[in-house]
């Protein structure tokens, strides 16, 4: 018997993060670490912080001072007026993770047909936005 299709998507998503907190685990940084880093890089480097606040905020529920403040002092952030941006250090460690964490998504998804992800991506893009408007209710 399969198991019902949220309690899939559920296992789905708890061994897809123990794989990626393999990655960071190896390289010192924390999930709300990871998220900022990532947070930043896809804005080009600089972000205001109230944005990181607010992202971190409704994306993973955590709130940002500690976790920007250990990126600074880790010398992975530079705070520059009111936005952060990633130093050369933090650009590196991005790119390490980013790099690492593609790589194991690529062998993941290897051979699954394209269609079949499409649809996947389609149906799981529409509960998450279900999800989400569930959540602002």
């Amino acid at each position: 018997m399969t198991a019902p299709i949220g309690i899939l998507i559920g296992q789905a998503q708890i061994n897809t993060r123990a794989l990626l907190d393999r990655i960071l685990t190896r390289t010192g940084t924390a999930f709300p670490e990871w998220v900022v880093l990532k947070l930043t890089a896809d804005a080009g480097g600089t972000l205001p912080e109230s944005d990181v606040r607010e992202q971190l905020l409704r994306g993973i529920r955590v709130p940002a001072d500690g976790v920007v403040t250990a990126l600074v002092d880790g010398g992975l952030l530079r705070r520059e007026g009111a936005a952060v941006a990633l130093t050369g250090a933090g650009r590196a460690r991005f790119a390490e993770i980013d790099a690492a964490n593609k790589a194991q998504s690529a062998q993941l998804y290897a051979g699954l047909p394209a269609d079949d992800l499409a649809v996947a991506a389609r149906v799981l893009t529409e509960v998450a936005a279900r999800a989400r408007a569930e959540l602002a209710a």
